[in-house]
Order: structure tokens, then sequence, then C-alpha cells
């Protein structure tokens, strides 16, 4: 019997494992994900088409949404466990194509023969079952992840050349520090300058002082994140998109995310590079 889990506000379809043969795993992932990519949706439809067609079922969803495709597949935090064999039993994986599996040839291939050297189906909508036994098709597989490797060095040197330029102007790249709003003269137009953010600068403030003034030790990032979640303070993310006319997503607080914002140079106000800080905003 078929059964449907809601990820991300859309139902999609599972059932459980039966031994049947062609219990799938499914497969997707996108490096930047915003409420207007369709990638997500089509996707999904590719996966449960191919899954249809060779009559197997979905048995979980494997989704790794703002996850590079550089990211090695057994480190990615959906996908990451199954391949590890820490999620229970499954037969294959199914993915949209090669690149959503992997966009290193290395680790794309190394994900292939793990399913192959465990006896499991490696399936993408593209292709339908690979065989890589077959001379032919390990040569198709290994052309694809090439394609997608070599998709994927551009793309890290677009992001490069931008970063540098970025930082050698002193302009913003990439979105704004917690604490800090980008002020565009024009709606759609560049960002003209970086100021503090009154609202979350006052919430940051808050968590630092009640911090630094606690002499109990009982007052963490731990206990203020579930004090932020617990009074509804939005997240990052979620105060970020409702700064530019986007639905929260219902993000939550967590003691990483805290500590990484309180001990970050970006709360100083300076433009970071690589973790590191470069320049203070230009004013």
């Amino acid at each position: 019997m078929v059964d449907f889990m809601e990820l991300d506000g859309v139902a999609l379809p599972f059932t459980p494992y039966d031994g049947c043969g062609r219990c799938l795993v499914a497969v997707r992932r996108l490096s930047r994900k915003s409420d207007a990519t369709s990638s997500p949706e089509r996707q999904g439809r590719q996966i449960i088409d191919i899954t249809d067609r060779l009559e197997g079922h979905i048995i979980g969803w494997a989704d790794d949404w703002e996850v590079s495709g550089a990211v090695n597949p057994l480190e990615r935090p959906s996908l990451g466990p199954w391949l590890r064999d820490e999620m229970g039993p499954y037969a294959g994986i199914v993915g949209p194509d090669v690149s959503r599996i992997g966009r290193d040839v290395r680790d794309a291939l190394n994900t292939g023969w793990m399913m192959k050297d465990t006896g499991r189906l490696l399936v993408t909508a593209n292709h339908g079952i690979w065989d890589l036994a077959d001379p032919s098709q390990e040569n198709q597989f290994i052309a694809e992840a090439w394609g997608a490797q070599m998709e994927l060095r551009n793309i890290q040197k677009r992001n490069s050349d931008a970063a540098v330029n970025a930082r050698t102007s002193g302009k913003p790249h990439g979105p704004n520090s917690y604490g800090y709003r980008y002020v565009r003269l024009i709606p759609t137009g560049k960002v003209d300058h970086v100021e503090v953010d009154p609202q979350a600068a006052a919430i940051i403030r808050d968590v630092a002082q009640r911090i630094l003034d606690d002499e109990s030790g009982t007052i963490t990032m731990a206990t203020e994140a579930a004090r932020l979640n617990r009074t509804g303070v939005l997240s990052p993310r979620d105060h970020r998109a409702m700064m530019y006319g986007r639905e929260p997503a219902g993000g939550s607080w967590t003691p990483n995310k805290l500590k990484f914002i309180l001990t970050s140079h970006a709360a100083l106000g300076y433009l970071i590079h690589q973790g590191k800080p470069v320049l203070p905003w230009p004013a």
C-alpha cells in the first residue's frame, strides 16, 4: 500500500521495505534552494516516473538541499546515512541523473561501484538501471560523471571570480550576515551599502549580554537557542526571508547556529571570504 510523506510542503509517495528487490531510496540534491526553485518538484517527478516504469517503489527520500555536488555522497546529511547502512535495508538508489548522485568523478564512481559491490541497484531517470559491469555502460556513466564534474568546476570558477571581484571592491557577495541588511536604492537594483539591522542586532546583542552576565553557568548556547525558539524569534534564514518578502520556512535556532553568529567576524561588520575577515563592510 502506497503512503505519502510530506517534505517541504509536498506529498511524496513511499512504501515500507518489503524485500521485493526494487525497494529504492530516492536521491535529490540541490546546491541552492529558494521558494522560486522548481528543481525539487522536477527531480521528484523524474524519480517517480522511472520508479513506476521499473515497477519499483520508494521507501525513503534522501533530500539534500543547500548541499554542493562537491560533497562526498557518504557525507551528505540525508544520503550519507543510507550509504553507510545506518537507515536499514534497501535495494538501491534512484536519482534524476548522475550529477544529483555526485558531481565529482571519483565520488560518483565510488557510489556506483558501492551499489554494484553490495548487489544493489543504481538507477537514474535519464538512463534506467545502470550495469557497471558492462564496459559500454561504465564508459557512459564515467562520461556523465565527467561532464557533471566539468560543470561543477566551471561554477566554482565563476563563483571564485565573483568573490574576488566583490572582495576587491568591498561589495557584498552572498546572503547578508545576521544582524545586518543590504540596502538597495531601487527594489531590484544592486546592493548600494550594508547597514545594521536593528531588530536582528538587538536580538543577538541581548543573547551575548545574557551569556556574558551569567555567573551561574546555566545560560548556554543551548538554553539561549531554546529560549529564542520558545519565544518565537525567527531563525536567521526565516528572518532573511521575511526581510525580502518571502514566507518563512519554519526553521529553528540551534546552539551551533547561535555560536557561529556570536563568534563570527561577520558580526563585527567584516566582509568574510572563506571564513576569514577581509574588509569592513562599506558604509
